[in-house]
């Protein structure tokens, strides 16, 4: 079971995580609590250049235990649309799921 952290600013990004074994947790001390079930997963999101992407959380490692496996899935952007709130999203789609273990 993948453990993703749900923030507000995901409301940037339009996700699908349907077909995906998940565990939401909506605050960052759950995300790195082993107490908490699920694999920590990092979102790696392409932005609209497609040069560049951002990782939601902030990949900070250090927070994981020696050994601890953690995921990264990565997203390639689409297309990018504005709301009606004036809102610009952008619509990401799954391109890979990789599985890794922290080495301190």
């Amino acid at each position: 079971m993948l453990k993703i952290y749900l923030d507000l600013e995901l409301e940037f990004y339009e996700l699908d995580f349907e077909r995906l074994n998940t565990n939401f947790v909506y605050n960052e001390a759950d995300f790195y609590n082993n107490q908490v079930e699920g694999i920590p997963t990092y979102l790696q999101l392409e932005k609209s250049n497609k040069k560049t992407y951002e990782y939601f959380p902030d990949m900070d490692l250090t927070r994981l235990q020696k050994n601890q496996k953690y995921s990264i899935i990565q997203f390639k952007h689409l297309r990018s649309f504005t709301t009606k709130a004036v809102l610009t999203k952008s619509s990401l789609r799954l391109s890979s799921i990789k599985f890794k273990r922290y080495k301190a």
